[in-house]
């Protein structure tokens, strides 16, 4: 009795401190007189058992060397997997590198002043570039006076690419050497013909040193460099601000409970913002400064106090750099600058453990550290109101699509109109809903007047999820979630005996049908449904439009042969706002599905003539699709400047039907080309005044050459003013030129063959579904074959010899196969292990931050749906392993 009346009084005592706001006290501890600490970086020794080394600091003071990693037994599949993938991704990222306007002309001047200061001691400029890419740093350096360069990259297939386009500039083999390994391994003489006099590091990433750029400058600086050497960029400096990432409530629907997932096992990458994606909680702070010419060796910590100047969840915190190249000629990645920012760099963001309640002018102190390869920031003491699940396998594509506004109002009006319908009839609306995903669209149907719902997803995290979003938001008498397939859902046992009488679902991609709608919508339909079923979204058209998506000239230089990394069989999610393209034909409808069954869709391929209305270089499709919700409603993935049912709404689109601007641009371009080469005093590819115009007639080939013609021009003309007559209507409603960017984007596929097209002509096109995708090409027999990546290349040296390239990727897929066998067996610890490990040295692996986010993801999602109880014959990997366009 003494012991329960005991527990009743300390309970009740609990219960009032808490009523209270008793026990959220912090007890502050005396800081280190310094506020910093250091400790010196070393490598691991050779001999060290790298399967008993966990990292369970993110920032490891003694750092994994690539030669360890690539011997290691337990180690080196891993490593040599992540590096093959990085290899294979980063060629295509690196246009948006090449197209970063900001970026190149800030490295343009810097290396122009840099050059000219050696020049004026009367010296040679010797230059090492470190992380050449596609080498336009260099040829810049070489352009400006350079005596010799010394191009260096860690990746095979941009150092390939760099050596290609150096020669089709007219650049020799004794002006320049370009160099395919680790920065850290290059050495004086073998690799560096002499020391050099100024250093270029463009090793970058959005968190600034977890590419590895201070090991390369400190090589650089104590081998390869003289003393008096100039180091671009010479210094950086790191700002960090404490924000709240949280997704908001729909029509006042609860959906927090997606928060608690908000987990990155080191930051963000290689992903912009949505509008309004964060909320900033306190001001910006200085947090680290990096002198290029004494870079650190040793780790560093401080304590920053963060004065809070707004009431939220403090869950994140948003950190950038500003790089100074060379005196006052700086690049910022500061997400506040609403100009002069670049293009390919951006802001990151790292996840806290959790979610802190924070009030105005209350002080946190929160830690910032770095190992000269990453940088981390935490809270040692705090009280957090929930602490994030770290699941990594995790499908991140669910924030963005949370944060598109636009669509979730489409699909409630929608539900709300059918459940109406429904309920008119006499009927009870019993809804199931495919891919629930946060269960939004379930809880739309059950606040709408559906008596009974069913929501089903295939992975676990997502069904929990759904679960507690429902829970939230007192639905739980009306919804049931299932963790299953919708093709393994029986009437009887998981829906009711009637039947469903509607069915809603967004299980698209960029392409519509990439992630099995159709079998999953026809499963249900046979499985679930009754006779009379309503679909929400009713139907969908699909749309395209020919466009050239062709780098040909780049500063000066010519890079069109670096336009085959472009290439891929399938196609790829993007936001064309994005991409630099010219449209080239009229939209064109493709395919119409009707969900609702209403019709019959038609079959699986078709031939489009697509009407061209600008002169180019035919090499791609871009396609979307309207989503019909119902007969009243329609939304739209169109991309810039298209409009609801593939209407033109931008007259600058057909602002070049006769060719004047294209014919400008490339003429333009050609003549800066041929002016680097021609100023480049050892090259013997000189080209005169003379033969200049006759070479830009020969590449601009025979549409330019048509142009020439009056009669057919002034006919084209004339068309072009009838088609602009149709836009007046469409321009003078301001709404309609507003394109709303919804979550799913715009899908973009490059041909296997390119050609030629006029304007005012047509051109066959032939779309086919394969395997639930739409595939594009070019009638047989027409255009040209596109220049594809060697990897795609199967044979090579020989009729029956295997290309090395085809094998060393084929040799990743022999990896993963050997992971799912070892993944069966049981016995073997988890592949998210050895990503850690990965993770916490990849800087001083040099590897590739946003490649190995991406491979994380992928390969832990991997273990995770073969791991599955029972298999799922309507999920598939690429659906739940895809990454997000934006970040929300």
């Amino acid at each position: 009795e003494e012991l329960k009346r005991g527990l009743k009084k300390s309970t009740k005592a609990i219960i009032r401190d808490l009523y209270v706001g008793r026990g959220k006290e912090k007890v502050q501890y005396a800081l280190p007189s310094s506020g910093k600490t250091n400790e010196r970086i070393s490598s691991l020794p050779y001999s060290a058992p790298l399967h008993r080394v966990h990292p369970r600091d993110l920032l490891p003071n003694n750092l994994l060397t690539p030669f360890q990693a690539e011997n290691d037994h337990h180690l080196k599949d891993t490593y040599n997997y992540m590096t093959i993938q990085s290899d294979i991704r980063i060629p295509k990222r690196y246009f948006r590198v090449l197209h970063d306007e900001e970026r190149r002309l800030k490295y343009d001047a810097a290396i122009k002043r840099a050059i000219d200061k050696i020049h004026a001691e009367a010296k040679d400029a010797r230059v090492l570039n470190l992380g050449c890419g596609a080498g336009i740093n260099t040829m810049i350096a070489l352009k400006h006076g350079a005596h010799h360069v010394t191009a260096s990259e860690r990746w095979l297939y941009m150092a390939m690419a760099t050596k290609e386009n150096l020669l089709n500039n007219g650049y020799s083999d004794d002006q320049v050497k370009v160099i395919y390994k680790r920065p850290t391994d290059l050495s004086l003489l073998r690799d560096v013909p002499i020391s050099c006099n100024l250093c270029i590091c463009d090793v970058l990433d959005d968190g600034l040193l977890s590419s590895g750029m201070i090991p390369a400058v400190k090589h650089a600086l104590d081998q390869l460099l003289l003393p008096d050497a100039i180091v671009m960029p010479s210094s950086a400096t790191l700002y960090a601000q404490a924000v709240e990432i949280r997704t908001p409530s729909i029509d006042g629907l609860d959906l927090s409970a997606i928060d608690s997932y908000r987990f990155h096992p080191t930051y963000t990458c290689g992903v912009d913002f949505t509008t309004d994606a964060y909320t900033a909680l306190s001001a910006p702070m200085q947090v680290f400064t990096f002198d290029m010419l004494m870079p650190p060796e040793s780790s560093e910590k401080q304590i920053l106090d963060v004065t809070f100047s707004k009431r939220g969840k403090f869950n994140a915190i948003l950190f950038w750099y500003d790089l100074t190249l060379i005196d006052d000629i700086t690049l910022s990645t500061n997400p506040m600058r609403d100009e002069n920012l670049p293009s390919s760099m951006r802001a990151a963001i790292q996840f806290m453990p959790g979610q802190i309640a924070v009030n105005d002018g209350i002080v946190l102190p929160v830690t910032c550290a770095h190992n000269t390869v990453g940088i981390h920031f935490s809270v040692e003491d705090a009280e957090y109101d929930h602490v994030s699940k770290r699941d990594a396998s995790f499908p991140k594509y669910h924030f963005h699509m949370l944060r598109d506004e636009g669509r979730l109002a489409a699909y409630a009006d929608a539900i709300e109109r059918q459940i109406g319908k429904i309920k008119a009839n006499g009927d009870q609306a019993r809804v199931l809903d495919i891919g629930t995903g946060s269960g939004v669209l379930a809880m739309l149907a059950a606040r709408s007047g559906a008596e009974s719902v069913v929501a089903c997803d295939t992975h676990p995290s997502l069904v929990h999820v759904a679960r507690r979003n429902v829970a939230a938001n007192g639905l739980g008498s009306k919804i049931s979630v299932f963790k299953r397939d919708v093709a393994l859902l029986e009437r009887g046992k998981h829906v009711p005996y009637d039947g469903c009488n509607m069915i809603v679902l967004d299980v698209f991609d960029a392409g519509l049908t990439g992630d099995h709608v159709l079998f999953l919508l026809d499963a249900a339909r046979k499985r679930l449904a009754s006779s009379s079923c309503a679909v929400v979204p009713a139907a969908a058209t699909v749309y395209c439009v020919g466009i050239e998506a062709y780098t040909s000239e780049i500063h000066g230089f010519n890079m069109s042969a670096f336009n085959k990394y472009r290439w891929d069989s399938s196609y790829e999610a993007t936001y064309m706002r994005d991409q630099p393209y010219r449209v080239l034909t009229k939209p064109k409808r493709v395919f119409e599905f009707f969900f609702d069954d209403s019709q019959k869709s038609k079959g699986k391929e078709t031939v489009l003539k697509m009407e061209t209305i600008a002169h180019g270089y035919l090499n791609a499709v871009c396609f979307w699709f309207d989503l019909h919700m119902d007969e009243e409603e329609t939304i739209t993935t169109a991309p810039p400047g298209i409009g609801k049912g593939g209407v033109i709404e931008d007259a600058t689109i057909l602002g070049d039907f006769d060719g004047s601007k294209a014919k400008a641009s490339m003429q333009d371009s050609l003549r800066r080309v041929q002016d680097t080469i021609s100023s480049n005093p050892r090259s013997e590819a000189f080209v005169s005044h003379e033969n200049e115009e006759e070479q830009s007639d020969e590449q601009l080939g025979d549409e330019a050459k048509g142009e020439k013609i009056k009669g057919s021009t002034e006919e084209r003309r004339e068309e072009a003013h009838e088609i602009l007559a149709t836009l007046e209507n469409a321009e003078e409603d301001s709404s309609a030129n507003e394109s709303t960017e919804h979550y799913w984007g715009q899908a973009l596929q490059y041909l296997e063959r390119g050609v030629q097209v006029r304007a005012g002509k047509k051109i066959a096109l032939l779309a086919k579904r394969q395997s639930d995708k739409i595939h594009f090409s070019l009638k047989e027999g027409v255009g040209s074959w596109v220049g594809k990546p060697p990897w795609k290349i199967e044979w090579g040296g020989g009729a029956s010899v295997e290309s090395p390239h085809f094998q060393r990727v084929h040799y990743c897929q022999l990896l993963v196969n050997d992971f799912l066998m070892r993944l069966r067996c049981k016995r073997f610890a988890p592949i998210e292990k050895d990503m850690k490990m990965i993770v916490a040295h990849c800087g001083s692996l040099f590897l590739d931050p946003q490649s190995l986010t991406d491979v994380y993801h992928y390969l832990v999602m991997l273990e995770v749906f073969f791991d599955w109880e029972e298999h799922s014959p309507g999920a598939t990997l690429e659906s739940m392993s895809k990454g997000h366009l934006r970040l929300g």
